[in-house]
């Protein structure tokens, strides 16, 4: 009788299907982030948008979380606001399609309540948040 009754995806398959960022080499993450970036923007269907987004914002945020293990302030910090700045950004771009459009700001919390609780422990914390809520305020304005 065999005793391993579990069979676990290989790293390779979770990759290609884009489930577990941390199966990913730090420079792989990078290059990843990179590549959704560009996906994401030019993307010329909707059909991938979601998991995309996701994948990315899973990516970003165990970069993020790796900065931080490694009290790596700053690093997590700049993973995190690339997150909000690259979701902001995409959300007002003409040229991107409109579910996209819509979904990165739809998305645009997780970046934000990490960025918040990450500036807690930050002694410019308060001003660094300011800044940040009024881009949300800009956002609320221009979408309502």
């Amino acid at each position: 009788m065999n005793a391993n009754i579990f069979s676990f995806p290989s790293s390779t398959s979770l990759a290609v299907t884009g489930t577990a960022a941390m199966e990913y080499s730090a420079s792989d993450q990078i290059e990843r982030l990179e590549q959704l970036e560009h996906s994401l923007r030019n993307s010329l269907s909707d059909a991938c948008l979601r998991r995309w987004l996701e994948e990315y914002i899973d990516i970003g945020l165990e970069l993020a979380d790796t900065a931080r293990t490694k009290h790596q302030h700053v690093l997590q910090e700049s993973w995190l606001k690339r997150l909000f700045s690259f979701l902001r950004d995409t959300a007002f771009r003409q040229d991107c399609r409109p579910l996209c459009r819509h979904l990165c700001l739809e998305y645009l919390y997780q970046p934000y309540f990490a960025l918040r609780h990450v500036y807690q422990s930050d002694s410019n914390g308060e001003q660094k948040m300011r800044r940040i809520n009024k881009d949300l305020e800009v956002i609320a304005r221009y979408v309502l």
